[in-house]
């Protein structure tokens, strides 16, 4: 207790004051921040506790105990020898060392901060694409089976399977809808693979850009396809994102696919809050669809095309 008071009031050397009870100390609890910051940034409270408690007793106690010991030693240095140098760059390097503590601590803060951030990030990001779709073979046939919505990485998943099953020759698409991009991913990857597209329970919005990338197009009796305009999934006003831009992107590809004009125009009258369901005969008649199947995977694969005016 009386080192602590001797220094505390200047009666140590400079030299001692400096180099002992200053400078060592000081590097220890610098270093000590990066290590006890990273052991507990994957947990932002107890983080937190842990820096704000370490800071207190590091740089709230510690270092001005070391800091004011310094510069009182500084002060009688100056008085007894009269010589400014050593006296003065103590003081300063001193003074230095504490606004460098601080921004450091103040930097660690930021970084639990951070780290907090990119993990709440994270979770969200999982949420938003964790997988709400699968994928299968329909026994006894060469059809794939996509269900669910398309949701962020639908596409990787179905190329990556795709490799997987090599003798795909269609594949059944029954998706309430999603990301339109990711739509458009599966039509690129069903068209490189020149399979046919059939739905067993329905296909709407995002879905069905996929869907009309068929090279022959089927629904099973019962089943529906849904179109309405685009909308983003956001509350803020994404000037650079043009809906009607994007729309006309995928009446492009419809057109290319064979579909009448008539048809097309009315692709994205409903609202993104409704739907349109056109008729068997209208999709027939549109040439959006060749046939209306039943839902026996034999007779499918052996008789693809029966009408809905047989």
């Amino acid at each position: 207790m009386n080192y602590i008071k001797d220094h505390w009031c200047g009666r140590h050397s400079l030299v001692r004051a400096f180099w002992i009870n200053f400078l060592p100390l000081f590097l220890l609890l610098w270093w000590a921040i990066d290590p006890l910051v990273t052991v507990f940034q994957d947990d932002a409270p107890r983080a937190y506790v842990i820096a704000m408690s370490y800071s207190i007793v590091a740089f709230g106690i510690i270092l001005p105990w070391q800091v004011v010991g310094v510069l009182r030693t500084s002060e009688r240095y100056l008085v007894d020898y009269g010589n400014p140098l050593w006296g003065r760059a103590a003081q300063a390097l001193v003074i230095i060392a504490t606004m460098a503590a601080l921004i450091v601590i103040t930097g660690a803060v930021q970084r639990i901060g951070a780290r907090q951030s990119y993990h709440e990030f994270g979770k969200r990001w999982e949420a938003a694409t964790s997988r709400v779709y699968d994928v299968t073979q329909v026994p006894g046939t060469t059809l794939a089976r996509l269900v669910g919505d398309m949701q962020n990485g639908t596409t990787r998943v179905l190329e990556k399977w795709f490799i997987e099953h090599p003798n795909i020759t269609g594949i059944i698409l029954d998706s309430t809808g999603g990301r339109v991009y990711e739509g458009r991913g599966v039509a690129r990857l069903v068209r490189e693979k020149g399979l046919d597209t059939y739905t067993m329970t329905g296909c709407y919005s995002a879905c069905t850009i996929a869907y009309i990338a068929g090279v022959k197009r089927f629904v099973v009796d019962g089943a529906k396809l849904g179109f309405h305009q685009y909308t983003y999934a956001t509350a803020k006003n994404l000037g650079y994102l043009d809906s009607s831009a994007e729309q006309d992107k995928d009446l492009s590809s419809y057109r290319s696919r064979g579909i009448d004009e008539g048809f097309i125009e009315r692709v994205f009258d409903a609202s993104s809050s409704d739907m349109w369901f056109p008729d068997y005969d209208q999709l027939i008649a549109s040439r959006v669809i060749d046939a209306v199947v039943d839902d026996s995977f034999n007779e499918l694969t052996r008789h693809p095309a029966k009408s809905v005016s047989d």
